[in-house]
């Protein structure tokens, strides 16, 4: 019963990357000149296809060129969070009808939000790491950017003034 349910989800998990796979084709070449949305759009879509493929590739059954793939689960695992990762970005950035100027802070909490998951990993496992100064100060520059960003001020004064009491959190 098992394998019959996993096979299903292997198979239509593949035809959803096949069909990402041909809209990718199809969409190829498109100008998108001054359309920053679609744009940003295109890499991340195009991103979850390759994660998707991959992750196809590194379960068994997922591809059928691999006689007996590697159950490689951390790779699936990973993979799989990127897709989501991907979706999410892709919803907060390019899904709404938003302008330029919200698109661009959008953009900028989704940097800032990875840059704040990285710390929090270096710091957890006391990372001696020269890269973690590094990021300090990318992060520090990147709230400061997103404090000035225009946008901001069309925002409530309460949560301005949250964002500028604590430590700024990516949660606009």
């Amino acid at each position: 019963m098992y394998e019959s349910k996993y096979r299903i989800i292997v198979d239509d998990f593949g035809t959803v990357v096949d069909v990402g796979v041909q809209l990718t084709r199809l969409l190829e070449g498109r100008d998108v000149t001054g359309r920053s949305d679609l744009a940003y759009a295109d890499v991340v879509f195009t991103s979850m296809v390759q994660f998707g493929q991959t992750l196809l590739d590194r379960v068994p059954g997922g591809n059928p060129q691999n006689l007996e793939p590697p159950w490689d689960m951390p790779t699936a695992c990973l993979l799989s969070r990127a897709i989501i990762d991907a979706y999410q970005m892709l919803a907060y950035t390019s899904f709404a009808p938003i302008n330029e100027p919200e698109r661009h802070l959008r953009i900028l909490v989704m940097e800032l939000h990875d840059l704040e998951r990285r710390l929090q990993v270096l710091h957890s496992i006391y990372s001696a790491d020269p890269k973690v100064s590094e990021f300090e100060a990318e992060a520090t520059a990147k709230r400061s950017e997103i404090l000035c960003h225009p946008q901001v001020a069309s925002i409530s004064l309460a949560r301005q003034k949250k964002f500028r009491k604590a430590k700024l959190k990516t949660t606009f």
